[in-house]
C-alpha cells in the first residue's frame, strides 16, 4: 500500500472525470434499501466505504481493481451538481462507483474491506460521535484508513482528543494498528489539501 501526495501541487482541475450511480438511501424503505445493497455487492469482491470523500468536489482517493465497489458518502453533495473525478489512482474495467448523498446511518448493513475517512473534521470525531456511525460496517477483518486534519485551527484544537477518541474505538472494536493490506491499490491523497501533513492512523480489525 502506498499514500502519495508527491503531485500534490498538480491543478484538481486536469484529473478524470468518472462515471458513477447516485443512491439516495434515504429516501427508500428497509427492504429497498436491502434489496438496492444485495445489487450493488453483486460480482463484487472488494468493498471500500468512504466517508465524506467531498461535496463541492468529490474524489475517488483509492485506486480499483476488477471487481471492486467503491462507495462514497457524503450529506454535502449535491445530486444537482456532482464533479466526481479520480485523483492519481489506477481504474480498471469492470468497477463500480457510487455516491451516497446523505447521512451514514441511512445505509443499510454491508461489510466494508476498507473503511476510509480523508480529512475528516475531528470535532465530529469528538463531539458527535462520527465513529460510533461505522461501528456497524466493521467486520473481521474490515481495515481502518483515517487521516487526521491538523493543518486547521480547528484540527489542531480538537486532533489529540481525536486520536483519544481513535485509540479508544479501535480497543472497544477490536482493530490493531496494522499496514493496510489492500493488495496493490495506492491511496492517494493529495486531492484533499486540508490532509497534506494529516496524522494518519491504519488498522485491522482481527475478531
Amino acid at each position: 500500500m502506498e499514500v502519495s501526495n508527491a503531485e500534490k501541487e498538480r491543478k484538481i482541475e486536469g484529473y478524470k472525470q468518472l462515471d458513477f450511480e447516485v443512491v439516495d438511501f434515504g429516501r427508500m424503505s428497509p427492504g429497498e434499501k436491502r434489496d438496492k445493497m444485495e445489487n450493488l455487492l453483486s460480482n463484487r469482491n472488494f468493498v471500500v466505504l468512504d466517508i465524506g470523500p467531498g461535496g463541492e468536489r468529490t474524489h475517488l482517493s483509492v485506486s480499483q481493481r476488477k471487481g471492486d465497489l467503491w462507495i462514497g458518502v457524503d450529506r454535502a453533495i449535491d445530486t444537482n451538481n456532482i464533479d466526481f473525478r479520480k485523483g492519481l489512482v489506477g481504474v480498471e474495467e469492470d468497477t463500480k462507483r457510487v455516491i451516497v448523498p446523505g447521512y451514514t446511518d441511512e445505509l443499510p448493513d454491508v461489510k466494508a474491506d476498507l473503511i476510509m475517512m480523508v480529512a475528516p473534521n475531528p470535532q465530529s470525531i469528538v463531539e458527535e460521535g462520527l465513529l460510533s456511525d461505522i461501528e456497524r460496517f466493521c467486520k473481521k477483518g474490515t481495515q481502518l484508513f483515517i487521516l487526521l486534519d491538523n493543518r486547521t485551527e480547528e484540527g489542531q484544537f480538537y486532533g489529540k482528543k481525536a486520536l483519544k477518541v481513535l485509540a479508544e474505538f479501535m480497543e472497544d472494536n477490536n482493530f490493531d494498528p496494522d499496514d493496510l493490506a489492500i493488495g496493490d491499490r495506492k491511496i492517494d491523497i493529495s486531492t484533499s489539501r486540508d490532509a497534506v501533513g494529516g496524522r494518519v492512523v491504519t488498522a485491522s480489525k482481527f475478531r
